[in-house]
């Protein structure tokens, strides 16, 4: 009687063993094919290398396919520049200028907004209002869309 019982215990647990390992399997697998995009800026860390860790970024959302994320700088600084001279140095395109944002694109998927906030409101190169309040920030936006951004057709 003992002797089946062990038997019983060893066969289940070993079909219980080549199910985990097939779990696990899949789940790497699984995590292979899900990477990133090779054509997505990585804003955070370029930003962050160029003013300093304690620069906050605000993700709205960061997934694979789409990431929105944005930081304020004061107006009173000079970082503004430095953030416009690392976008040219990387390869990004001036697109244009609304009325207090100025669009500049990587490809057709990477868009980054430098927002200077105005009275009466801005507006982005397709007449799209953005409500601002604080006038005294200049707001770094970038945005990442895998299946491209209108603005950088």
């Amino acid at each position: 009687m003992g002797v089946i019982f062990v038997n019983r215990f060893w066969g289940n647990l070993s079909k219980f063993s080549i199910l985990i390992v097939a779990v696990l399997f899949v789940i790497y697998s699984v995590g292979l094919i899900i990477e990133q995009p090779k054509d997505k800026y990585l804003f955070e860390i370029k930003m962050k290398e160029l003013l300093g860790n304690h620069l906050e970024i605000i993700n709205s959302i960061n997934k694979a396919e789409v990431q929105n994320s944005s930081f304020e700088l004061p107006k009173n600084s000079n970082n503004i520049k430095q953030v416009i001279n690392l976008l040219e140095k990387d390869g990004w395109a001036f697109k244009g200028e609304g009325i207090g944002i100025d669009t500049y694109c990587l490809g057709v998927n990477n868009r980054i907004n430098i927002i200077t906030p105005i009275w009466g409101g801005s507006y982005d190169l397709k007449g799209r209002r953005l409500n601002i309040n604080n006038y005294s920030i200049y707001i770094v936006s970038y945005s990442y869309n895998k299946w491209g951004d209108d603005l950088c057709e």
